[in-house]
């Protein structure tokens, strides 16, 4: 979950990076941007995620299963 609370500036939220077994950092949603996007957000290979003024981001990692790795 990330957060900028600033009423004018865009801020850089980096995500932590990607374990092992791990799948890339999927966008859930984007209050700044409401209508859910046809390709989800996922980065290639920097992690960082323009954050607008007054929103909120929700980003998640799925784990891949030990018995389907």
């Amino acid at each position: 979950v990330a957060f900028n609370a600033d009423h004018a500036v865009t801020v850089p939220f980096h995500l932590p990076k990607i374990g092992k077994g791990e799948q890339a950092w999927e966008l859930i949603f984007d209050t700044f941007e409401p209508a859910i996007p046809d390709k989800p957000w996922r980065p290639k290979k920097r992690a960082v995620y323009d954050m607008r003024p007054c929103s909120m981001a929700v980003f998640r990692s799925p784990i891949t299963p030990a018995e389907e790795a």
